[in-house]
């Protein structure tokens, strides 16, 4: 059997092997991206690759270079059918090009974090010439980053490959603007109230401010769709949140009580109705926001098309449906309604 023979079938194992630990890497990138907030530098890196096959990205220790590289990589992967191969040195290049695939390589920290790593710079030197007939084929990418001072070492120069076309995410011209900030900041929130809800679920229905209740909670048992940054009320966990939207209602927080996320689900409606009823506190007639509102009226606000004059008008009026339970039991509470006469042919 010849050698060359041989290692072909070692390459072809060793492919496989990476290609489960690729998998797994990959896996982690794509539950970071999630939360990846899409920038001007990204989108730089994204309107250069279009044109260039080496793109290297530079900056300060933790400002996102691998993030945003990781992003690009996978929307390359998503929208054009790349392979996406994480890589550690030029050698892997040759060994897992495939003429047949489209291939993105991705290095991380390319000639080393601290310092120039000397050695690997002088591969990428050693090995440029064989690596520039790999990128013959269009369909071959290579996306890296490194450190700012990295790139500033003069030994860097040498490695013309990686060096001649970059992108500096913390220039003047690619900093983050007030917007994206902004943006960022709204996703470090989400993250961390979903932590919080997750891991101290108690403290969090506690503490967390009325608008959160509102707007983030939601119980297990209405078996409604979840969606992305909801924290979940298991039954056994529904008394303590009735205390807490009990809480609300005292304090005066009518309007996120009656405007919940959950307020049109009708078995939500129910649950919060029954336990309004077995308490007396909740149930009075006189209870205001500080804006001087009663529930009714927050609750015309959130159907639109509530028309009650009275509270024996308001049950022979047709009210939107998903919310005449609403009415019915406001009306019951003997609330005075005072609301105007809306175009009953809208």
């Amino acid at each position: 059997m010849s050698q060359e023979i041989i290692w072909d079938g070692t390459k072809a194992c060793l492919r496989h092997v990476i290609g489960i630990v690729h998998n797994s890497l990959l896996e982690e990138w794509y539950r970071i991206d999630e939360k990846v907030v899409q920038t001007k530098a990204i989108e730089r890196i994204e309107e250069i690759l279009k044109n260039e096959q080496v793109v290297t990205v530079i900056g300060p220790p933790g400002c996102g270079k691998s993030t945003s590289i990781h992003h690009v990589a996978l929307l390359l992967h998503n929208e054009e059918n790349y392979d996406i191969l994480p890589v550690n040195s030029p050698e892997e290049i040759k060994l897992y090009y495939n003429s047949e695939c489209k291939q993105m390589f991705v290095y991380d920290d390319i000639c080393g974090k601290y310092a120039i790593d000397n050695q690997v710079l002088g591969n990428w030197c050693r090995l440029s010439n064989e690596i520039q007939v790999v990128l013959s084929n269009s369909k071959v990418k290579i996306l890296s980053s490194y450190r700012n001072y990295i790139f500033k070492d003069r030994q860097f120069s040498r490695a013309k490959l990686i060096s001649d076309v970059y992108v500096d995410i913390t220039s003047e011209t690619y900093a983050l603007s007030i917007k994206e900030r902004s943006l960022m900041a709204e996703k470090i929130f989400d993250i961390l109230v979903l932590f919080c809800g997750e891991k101290y679920f108690d403290l969090c229905l506690e503490v967390a401010h009325t608008d959160i209740i509102r707007d983030r909670f939601q119980l297990v048992s209405l078996k409604a769709e979840e969606s992305k940054g909801i924290i979940t009320v298991d039954p056994d966990k529904e008394e303590a949140y009735f205390d807490r939207i009990s809480k609300d209602i005292r304090d005066g927080h009518l309007h996120n009580v009656f405007t919940n996320n959950q307020i049109t689900n009708m078995s939500y409606q129910h649950k919060l109705f029954d336990y309004l009823k077995g308490n007396e506190n909740n149930a009075d007639p006189n209870i205001v926001d500080n804006s001087l509102n009663t529930p009714l009226h927050i609750a015309s606000h959130t159907v639109r098309k509530l028309v009650c004059i009275t509270s024996e008008a308001a049950q022979k009026e047709q009210c939107i449906e998903g919310f005449k339970q609403t009415v019915f039991f406001i009306c019951r509470l003997q609330y005075e309604i005072i609301l105007p006469t809306m175009d009953r042919n809208r």
